[in-house]
Protein backbone atom coordinates (compact mmCIF):
# COMPACT_ATOMS: atom_id res chain seq x y z
CA UNK A 1 0.00 0.00 0.00
CA UNK A 2 1.03 3.66 -1.12
CA UNK A 3 1.66 5.64 2.24
CA UNK A 4 2.26 8.64 -0.07
CA UNK A 5 -1.23 10.89 -0.06
CA UNK A 6 -1.66 11.13 -3.84
CA UNK A 7 -4.17 13.65 -3.24
CA UNK A 8 -2.55 16.69 -2.18
CA UNK A 9 0.28 18.57 -2.46
CA UNK A 10 2.01 18.36 -6.02
CA UNK A 11 -0.58 15.33 -7.09
CA UNK A 12 0.34 15.29 -10.62
CA UNK A 13 4.05 14.87 -9.85
CA UNK A 14 3.06 12.36 -6.82
CA UNK A 15 1.27 10.13 -9.57
CA UNK A 16 4.16 10.58 -12.14
CA UNK A 17 6.47 9.00 -9.42
CA UNK A 18 4.28 6.01 -8.99
CA UNK A 19 3.50 5.18 -12.66
CA UNK A 20 7.30 5.26 -12.89
CA UNK A 21 7.74 2.67 -10.19
CA UNK A 22 4.48 0.60 -11.18
CA UNK A 23 6.19 0.45 -14.50
CA UNK A 24 9.60 -0.42 -13.68
CA UNK A 25 8.27 -2.81 -11.61
CA UNK A 26 6.03 -3.82 -14.51
CA UNK A 27 8.47 -4.05 -16.79
CA UNK A 28 10.89 -6.08 -14.51
CA UNK A 29 8.12 -8.99 -13.53
CA UNK A 30 7.35 -9.17 -17.62
CA UNK A 31 11.20 -10.63 -17.83
CA UNK A 32 10.33 -12.47 -15.27
CA UNK A 33 12.40 -11.02 -12.44
CA UNK A 34 10.54 -10.44 -8.91
CA UNK A 35 11.77 -7.17 -8.45
CA UNK A 36 12.52 -5.30 -5.38
CA UNK A 37 11.60 -1.82 -4.69
CA UNK A 38 15.06 -0.55 -4.51
CA UNK A 39 15.52 -2.92 -8.16
CA UNK A 40 12.23 -0.97 -9.27
CA UNK A 41 13.77 2.56 -8.32
CA UNK A 42 16.58 2.18 -10.44
CA UNK A 43 15.19 1.39 -13.39
CA UNK A 44 12.75 4.53 -12.94
CA UNK A 45 15.33 6.43 -11.84
CA UNK A 46 13.82 7.54 -8.32
CA UNK A 47 15.92 7.24 -5.31
CA UNK A 48 15.09 4.25 -3.00
CA UNK A 49 14.16 6.52 -0.40
CA UNK A 50 11.35 8.21 -2.37
CA UNK A 51 10.36 4.71 -3.56
CA UNK A 52 10.04 3.30 -0.43
CA UNK A 53 7.52 6.66 1.03
CA UNK A 54 5.46 4.68 -1.77
CA UNK A 55 5.65 1.13 -1.64
CA UNK A 56 6.88 0.04 2.26
CA UNK A 57 7.70 -3.76 0.30
CA UNK A 58 8.02 -5.84 -2.35
CA UNK A 59 4.15 -7.16 -2.24
CA UNK A 60 2.74 -4.07 -1.92
CA UNK A 61 4.80 -2.82 -5.17
CA UNK A 62 3.90 -6.13 -7.40
CA UNK A 63 0.25 -5.94 -6.04
CA UNK A 64 0.51 -2.54 -7.78
CA UNK A 65 2.15 -3.60 -11.10
CA UNK A 66 0.08 -7.09 -11.17
CA UNK A 67 -2.02 -7.12 -14.45
CA UNK A 68 -5.34 -8.22 -12.93
CA UNK A 69 -5.45 -5.59 -10.01
CA UNK A 70 -7.24 -3.66 -12.38
CA UNK A 71 -9.96 -6.66 -12.93
CA UNK A 72 -13.25 -6.50 -11.55
CA UNK A 73 -14.58 -9.36 -13.75
CA UNK A 74 -13.35 -11.80 -16.12
CA UNK A 75 -17.11 -11.62 -18.27
CA UNK A 76 -16.93 -10.23 -21.04
CA UNK A 77 -19.94 -6.78 -21.19
CA UNK A 78 -21.84 -9.04 -23.84
CA UNK A 79 -21.82 -12.08 -21.34
CA UNK A 80 -24.24 -14.83 -22.37
CA UNK A 81 -27.22 -15.09 -20.07
CA UNK A 82 -26.81 -18.77 -19.67
CA UNK A 83 -24.16 -20.10 -16.99
CA UNK A 84 -22.85 -22.48 -19.56
CA UNK A 85 -21.83 -19.99 -22.14
CA UNK A 86 -20.85 -17.13 -18.99
CA UNK A 87 -18.65 -20.02 -17.94
CA UNK A 88 -16.92 -20.43 -21.40
CA UNK A 89 -16.32 -16.74 -21.65
CA UNK A 90 -14.29 -16.64 -18.33
CA UNK A 91 -12.52 -19.42 -19.24
CA UNK A 92 -11.62 -17.56 -22.71
CA UNK A 93 -10.71 -14.54 -20.98
CA UNK A 94 -8.51 -15.74 -18.72
CA UNK A 95 -6.71 -18.79 -20.51
CA UNK A 96 -5.77 -15.50 -22.79
CA UNK A 97 -4.99 -13.23 -20.39
CA UNK A 98 -2.54 -15.81 -18.52
CA UNK A 99 -1.02 -16.42 -21.88
CA UNK A 100 -0.29 -12.72 -22.38
CA UNK A 101 0.64 -12.52 -19.30
CA UNK A 102 2.86 -15.62 -18.17
CA UNK A 103 5.82 -14.28 -17.18
CA UNK A 104 4.03 -12.54 -14.53
CA UNK A 105 2.04 -14.90 -13.35
CA UNK A 106 4.96 -16.40 -12.65
CA UNK A 107 6.90 -14.12 -10.70
CA UNK A 108 2.95 -13.96 -8.60
CA UNK A 109 2.67 -17.52 -8.27
CA UNK A 110 6.32 -17.48 -6.77
CA UNK A 111 5.64 -14.70 -4.50
CA UNK A 112 2.66 -16.81 -3.23
CA UNK A 113 4.23 -19.83 -2.15
CA UNK A 114 6.80 -17.83 -0.22
CA UNK A 115 6.16 -17.54 3.17
CA UNK A 116 5.47 -14.55 4.77
CA UNK A 117 4.04 -14.09 8.59
CA UNK A 118 3.42 -10.57 8.63
CA UNK A 119 1.13 -10.88 5.56
CA UNK A 120 -0.81 -14.19 6.76
CA UNK A 121 -4.01 -12.51 8.05
CA UNK A 122 -4.76 -10.48 5.00
CA UNK A 123 -5.11 -13.71 2.63
CA UNK A 124 -8.73 -14.74 2.61
CA UNK A 125 -7.79 -18.08 2.57
CA UNK A 126 -5.26 -18.18 5.15
CA UNK A 127 -8.03 -16.23 7.80
CA UNK A 128 -9.63 -18.40 10.43
CA UNK A 129 -9.01 -22.67 10.78
CA UNK A 130 -5.37 -22.25 9.65
CA UNK A 131 -4.25 -19.24 11.87
CA UNK A 132 -5.11 -21.46 14.84
CA UNK A 133 -3.30 -24.59 13.97
CA UNK A 134 -0.44 -21.92 13.78
CA UNK A 135 -0.66 -21.24 17.57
Amino acid sequence: MSTVDLSSGRARQKRRTRDALVAAAGELVAQGVSPSVEQAAELAGISRTTAYRYFSNRRALLHAAHPETATESMLPGDAPDDARGRLAAVLERFTTMVGETEPQQRVMLRMSLEDDPAGRGELPLRRGSRDRLDR
